[in-house]
């Protein structure tokens, strides 16, 4: 397996044309809050420089892999409930709206809370079927045990820049045994490949390493085609959320929202925008609407307007409950697209969540 982490400007511009070359497949590992919005010319513009969506869309169009890396990079483990959800659930609602909408992996940044339930618990609960790690102890995908997969960093901190140390490593795999190699930063010029830039790779290193790869004959896989990977999972869509929890019977409570809305700096706007599905066979109670988290907060905030039906209330088996919103700007606030999230809570355990782009021009 190839992997990419954080999602760098340089993966696109250096290291897809290689993948391209070699018809090898990878995995792109997505930070979403850094990603960046319009077009940029497919270059590298500044050291460090992030992706755009439409470059991520063209990766996950193209057939690869796009996991979720959190919304800033975080450490795990030091997150509050509030942290957690805007860090896993807040960013996986990022990706669908942009119509990355089949989202298997959650990679822990750091490597942190690979050990910690309370963090797992909350990855697999939000929709992702596996964590990802890259370090000691844990250095492989969780919650996947049908073969033994094992990352491994390819760059100047972990001292494996030769193409022998390389080559060492591919031998490990196996037909039980998943061997995956973790790049970052690809630099065209080797004085950059240091102490102070200590997760990179030469292009040309990372030329020869995929050549070694293809010669020598390996087969590169998507962590998506392992054998029990997916385990019946049925991805997302980008108008409806999936839930958490539930009655394990295969049917949940599901939110659709509208497409987008769009308004001005300065502007009040009043519309429907949630509408709940209860797909169970029995009725359900909608308990409450958490607080909505606002990716413009304090520039942009939303809350139940004051004329819809009040939580709590029941929802009968196949039927729907629309729930209206109000949406507010200030009159400083900047043009782009911000997104709301939030997630109902209903008394069958569920907790299905939603993400509406708010467009500001």
């Amino acid at each position: 397996m190839i992997r990419f982490d954080d999602g760098y400007q340089d993966q696109y511009v250096r290291a897809l044309p290689v993948l391209q070359k070699d018809n090898l497949t990878a995995a792109f590992m997505t930070i979403t809050a850094a990603v960046q919005n319009g077009t940029i010319p497919k270059k590298v513009l500044y050291d460090w420089e992030y992706m755009s969506w439409q470059e991520v869309q063209t990766l996950y169009k193209a057939g690869y892999e796009i996991a979720d890396h959190s919304a800033t990079e975080a450490e795990m483990n030091q997150q509050t409930q509030a942290g957690l959800y805007y860090q896993v659930v807040q960013s996986r609602q990022a990706m669908i709206s942009h119509g990355i909408t089949y989202i298997p992996d959650f990679c822990l940044p750091y490597g942190d809370g690979g050990n910690n339930n309370t963090v797992t618990s909350y990855i697999y609960n939000a929709g992702f079927l596996h964590a990802w790690n890259a370090y000691p102890p844990l250095q492989g995908i969780l919650n996947y045990n049908t073969l033994t997969t094992t990352w491994y960093p390819i760059d100047y901190a972990d001292n494996d820049l030769s193409l022998a140390q390389f080559q060492s490593l591919a031998a490990l795999a196996s037909s039980t045994n998943v061997v995956g190699f973790v790049f970052h930063k690809i630099e065209i010029n080797s004085a950059w490949v240091n102490s102070t830039n200590p997760y990179s790779v030469t292009l040309t290193q990372f030329k020869q390493d995929m050549s070694y790869l293809k010669s020598a004959g390996y087969t590169v896989v998507l962590p998506t085609s392992l054998p029990g990977y997916d385990g019946g999972a049925v991805s997302s869509s980008s108008s409806s959320s999936s839930s958490s929890g539930g009655s394990g019977d295969g049917e949940e409570v599901s939110i659709s929202t509208s497409s987008e809305i769009w308004m001005s700096a300065g502007e009040t706007v009043q519309t429907t925008t949630l509408t709940v599905t209860n797909t169970e066979s029995y009725p359900v109670i909608l308990q409450s609407l958490t607080d909505f988290l606002s990716s413009g907060y304090p520039d942009v905030v939303a809350w139940m307007s004051s004329n819809s039906v009040q939580l709590p209330a029941t929802v009968g088996s196949g039927a729907v409950y629309r729930i209206s919103i109000t949406v507010q700007t200030s009159s400083w606030t900047p043009a782009g697209t911000y997104y709301l999230t939030g997630q109902i809570n209903v008394n069958n355990g569920e907790s299905p969540t939603f993400s509406i782009p708010v467009n500001v021009s």
